[in-house]
């Protein structure tokens, strides 16, 4: 009983971490994309 409950505990960790690593990446590529489209707004001679 304890060893299957915290084999999911460990199962629901990891699934959690990858959830926030996703998140967090998704987060650094919107703002890398954010960054780059107002940098190539400001080149623009328009």
């Amino acid at each position: 009983m304890l060893t299957m409950l915290s084999q999911v505990t460990v199962g629901v960790l990891k699934y959690v971490r990858q959830g926030l690593v996703a998140i967090a990446l998704a987060g650094v590529v919107g703002v890398a994309a954010g960054v780059a489209n107002m940098s190539l707004i400001g080149t623009l001679p328009y």
